[in-house]
């Protein structure tokens, strides 16, 4: 039977504009069982160290805000992640697979150890499409207007707890044990996909390399990939490589 921990789901802030949103997000974290926040900030001063933020918190969620972890790219902050899903108001036409929230379920069927976050974009501007090729799936949350940013953490915390609790996936007693999960970090198939990029590229040309790079990004995210798997294909990029420049005197990595 498939159990998963909330310990396994983070919240993902890109470039929030105002510190009293990102405490209203601990707030809705708090209310559905998540408690691990990221920020994406190059600010001076974290958002989460403001008095507004504190006092949007509330105690109940202060312990969210005070653990907080701050990183200067999203890459950065996805770097373990091994499921992101980007959130938009609408589709967009990208080569990212995509689900509604309230089939976050489809995803969520995960096994224990596996990290996954959601990430939501600046109150103004929403997630750029830049940001959406670092993610696995974008999740649409239908509106008439774009949502205030808590009010869009909550819908997604809440579609999340629904799906964990009417599932009985959580896993009751003690915490669960350290877990070592079998599919490939967001960095890791990163790595490959920039090999393999660099490979399209290099026969396909490289005034094709925005869309090598989205239709690899998209073929892989669909693919839910293991550490092996990642493993034996950038092995099979550096042998294929490590040929081309025996035989040509030249390889993609000498250029």
């Amino acid at each position: 039977e498939l159990f998963m921990s909330l310990s396994q789901l983070h919240v993902i802030l890109v470039e929030p504009a105002l510190s009293a949103n990102v405490g209203s997000c601990c707030r809705a974290m708090n209310t559905f069982g998540l408690s691990s926040l990221r920020v994406v900030s190059r600010r001076k001063v974290p958002h989460t160290t403001t008095t507004m933020a504190s006092v949007m918190a509330t105690p109940h969620a202060m312990h969210i805000l005070n653990n907080a972890q701050r990183f200067d790219t999203l890459e950065e902050a996805l770097s373990d992640i091994h499921v992101s899903i980007g959130t938009t108001r609408r589709r967009r036409h990208t080569e990212v697979p995509h689900i509604s929230a309230e089939n976050v379920k489809d995803v969520l069927n995960i096994e224990e150890g596996v990290q996954v976050g959601f990430v939501f974009g600046p109150e103004g501007s929403g997630l750029t499409n830049e940001h959406l090729l670092h993610c696995t799936h974008t999740m649409s949350i239908p509106s008439q207007a774009s949502l205030n940013l808590s009010h869009a953490v909550s819908i997604a915390c809440y579609e999340i707890w629904k799906h964990i609790t009417e599932n009985q996936l959580i896993s009751p007693g003690n915490p669960p044990k350290q877990f070592v999960a079998s599919q490939a970090t967001t960095r890791e198939v990163a790595t490959m996909e920039q090999y393999l990029t660099e490979m399209a590229n290099h026969t396909m040309g490289q005034n094709r390399e925005e869309f090598n790079r989205s239709r690899l990004h998209s073929l892989f995210s669909k693919a839910n990939l293991t550490k092996t798997e990642v493993n034996l294909l950038i092995s099979i990029f550096k042998r294929t490589s490590a040929a081309l420049a025996n035989k040509n005197g030249t390889g993609l990595e000498d250029e």
